[in-house]
This record gives C-alpha cells, structure tokens and sequence, in this order.
C-alpha cells in the first residue's frame, strides 16, 4: 500500500435514481481495529435498490452490504483474523461487549448499529475516498467495491474452499432468511408456515423453515417462475396472492398456519399475514419500506385469538455462531445457495441488475470481482 492509499473500482450513488457510476476511488490504510478486505463477491439485495431511490439515502455512498473477500491489511490491535483469511462481512458489526452483545442480542450492538446507520467510521470519516471527497459505506461497509475497510467487528473468518460467489449471500440474505425461521420466530416442528415474498431472502426463511421441521410450507409470490426454486427449496405449496385463500383453506383446513413471514412488508401482505395465522399463532415482519403503517385491532387481531407479532432484525443473528453453522450446512448440501443465484455479473454492469430488481426478475445478482 504506497503511501497508505490503494485504489479501487466502485459503483457509486451519487443522487437519489441515478444510475450508479463505476469510478476509481483510494482507499485509505486500515486503522486501529479495522480490516482491509479484497472483495471476490457481492451479492445484491432490494434494500440496496430501495436505498439507491431514497432522497434520505447519504451521497455520494457505495452501496452493498452481502459481501466476502480476503483479507489483504489489518489496522493495530486486530486479532480476529490474519492477512490471507478468507471471510464474510457481516452488515451489523458486533463488538460483544455493549450491553446488547453480552445480553444474547448482539444483532442490536450499540457500536455496531452507529457504525451501520452512519456509513462512516467512528470519526465520522468514511475510508473511501473520491479526491478530497468522503464516498460513504452503506450499512459502513459498502460492498460494491473491489476493496474496503471494514471494522474487525463486521467480519468473520470461513474456510478458504468455500465459494466467495456462495458465501457473500451468506452476510444478509442467509442469515436474515434463516434465523427469521430458526430464532425470530421459531417455525415448530410439524407446524404450517406461509412466506410471503420469494426473493433472495424469502428463499431462505423457506429454507429455514424447512431445517426447523415445517411439515407444509406455503410460499407466496406474484411471479409465477419462483414457484420452481420455492419447491426445490423446501416449499410444499406454491401459490400468486389472489389464489392464496383457496390454498390456505386446502392445506390447513381453514384452521391458519403457526407462523407467517411477511417478506414484503406492505400493509397488504401484513394484512394478510395476520390474517392467515391460525389461533394463538405468530406473525414475523422482515422486510418493509420506511413508514409503512398498518391499522392493528388489539382485540379483534390479536387478544381475541391470541395472536402475537414480532419482527425480524438481522435474523436475530450472532454472527460469530451463525456464520459458521451456515458455512457447515452449505457443506453438507443441507443449504442450497447456487439454486439462489440467478445471475452472476462484472461491477460495470451492476445497473442491469437493478433494473431486473425493479421488474421482479430473479432472486439473487451476484457481482464477481
């Protein structure tokens, strides 16, 4: 690294609907507690086109947060990996001290959650730099770059034979997916699960719910393409919106399912989620756009049959546990994330993705650096 700077290629956002530019940008050298990492894979997620649309989003910022690379630098006092380590980014640093770490909720780290929602570094500096120009990190990590630096905290370190295409989804959309099924709400054995919304990361609490033990699992999507990879992952039923009454009448004889996931987050499919649980059942919000609203009756939706709501936050995941059992679950084939790449991509396309995201085509884009 001459001079503490290297270079990098990055997609940049530079104004709310603009298409992202592919520009040259330096990276300055990590510092104390932080990693420089060279990206061989980032997958793209619709909360990366939602935020790209946002006039609140920060610009200029790199957008990306499923990334994983191979460590090429570390800043003084990094002890949790070594230059040459093969590892995924986590979108939520967990530093396992603050109060939320050391309580079993390090997927709402106080540090780590400054660090995500500020798209800089402590010092309010971002370590990408345009000129004399801060670039902003989505999530404080950004990973539609060829390199970044990242805190210690955001990485966690995988075996070298594992794909980076494969293991960057690993990152957000596998670990949102799953720990929605396996922790947020725990999908019961033999129990009836509805997922509303089949993207990358409806795929995955398909998945989940599948290793949970779920014995029908109804998934939900207007496009009727997904229903092939929704069976093949794990789906018993496969259905678009306007047939889904009929479907749950058939596979749950009118009693509801234990536990439904709204993937898409619009008061419609909240709605209807609430709806489709059965007494004393759980509804599990993941995805939403800002200030969406639902009108709730305490009474008539929720005492009355006992229903409960919970959200999904990161899957309620502990990286440094998770990661690892989903590396050891894509070994075995218990996992199965080629089904859920439908296209792989070079940064100076990554504008083409977007546009298919915006047309519902395909699950999962990865980049490949």
């Amino acid at each position: 690294m001459s001079g503490g700077l290297v270079s990098t290629r990055a997609a940049v956002l530079r104004a709310a609907g603009a298409p992202l530019s592919i520009e040259t940008l330096e990276v300055t050298a990590p510092q104390a507690g932080e990693v420089l990492v060279r990206l061989g894979a980032s997958g793209i997620c619709g909360t990366d086109y939602s935020f790209s649309r946002s006039e609140h989003t920060r610009v200029p910022i790199v957008l990306g947060h499923e990334g994983a690379g191979v460590v090429e630098a570390v800043g003084e006092g990094v002890s949790l990996c070594s230059v040459g380590d093969h590892v995924v980014l986590s979108l939520i640093p967990q530093c396992g001290a603050c109060r939320w770490c050391v309580s079993g909720q390090p997927y709402l780290c106080a540090p780590g959650t400054v660090a995500q929602r500020s798209g800089a570094r402590p010092d309010g500096r971002s370590r990408l730099r345009g000129g004399d120009e801060d670039v902003f990190q989505l999530f404080g990590i950004g990973t539609f770059a060829e390199r970044v630096v990242v805190p210690d905290t955001a990485i966690v370190t995988i075996p070298r034979d594992i794909p980076l295409a494969l293991a960057a989804l690993i990152g957000c959309g596998v670990l949102t997916g799953l720990g929605a099924a396996l922790r947020s709400a725990p999908v019961p054995r033999g129990g009836t699960v509805l997922v509303m919304g089949c993207g990358g990361v409806g795929m995955n609490v398909i998945q989940g719910a599948r290793l949970a033990g779920a014995d029908r699992i109804i998934a939900v999507d207007p496009v009727g393409q997904k229903g092939v990879i929704a069976r093949k992952l794990g789906a018993t039923h496969f259905t678009a919106p306007e047939h889904l009454h009929a479907t749950l009448a058939e596979a749950t004889a009118g009693i509801g399912v234990d536990v439904a996931f709204d993937v898409v987050g619009s008061a419609t499919t909240a709605r209807t989620c609430i709806e489709a649980v059965r007494r004393g059942g759980k509804t599990c919000f993941i995805g939403a756009k800002p200030n969406t609203k639902i009108e709730i009756s305490l009474v008539e939706d929720l005492i009355r049959d006992a229903k409960t709501l919970c959200s999904c936050h990161y899957g309620s995941s502990h990286v440094l546990r998770d990661v690892p059992q989903a590396v050891s679950a894509l070994k075995t084939g218990a996992l199965d994330l080629e089904s859920v790449v439908t296209q792989r991509l070079r940064l100076d396309d990554i504008n083409e993705a977007f546009g298919m995201m915006a047309a519902g085509e395909g699950l999962r884009t990865v980049v490949e650096y």
